[in-house]
């Protein structure tokens, strides 16, 4: 039961949902994390904290990028 964006790979399969790191005891909170639907386990695993040119990515800073563009595309370290 949480909101999220749609997250798709490099071939445009739709894989799994983007959501905001919400447990305040992880350095992750307020981070984009990544939970990738069943089918998709064996080849990504089941969740990942999202982290590009070495750093986490802000939710905040998604939901503007998403709001101004419509879309966002980033490479994953």
């Amino acid at each position: 039961g949480q909101e999220g964006y749609k997250a798709y790979n490099s071939k445009g399969e739709h894989v799994g949902i983007v959501f905001m790191g919400d447990d305040l005891r992880r350095a992750s909170y307020g981070s984009c994390q990544l939970c990738m639907y069943p089918e998709y386990y064996t080849r990504y695993g089941e969740w990942h904290i999202i982290y590009s040119n070495g750093g986490r990515i802000p939710w905040k800073r998604l939901c503007e990028l998403l709001e101004l563009k419509g879309e966002y595309t980033i490479r994953v370290d």
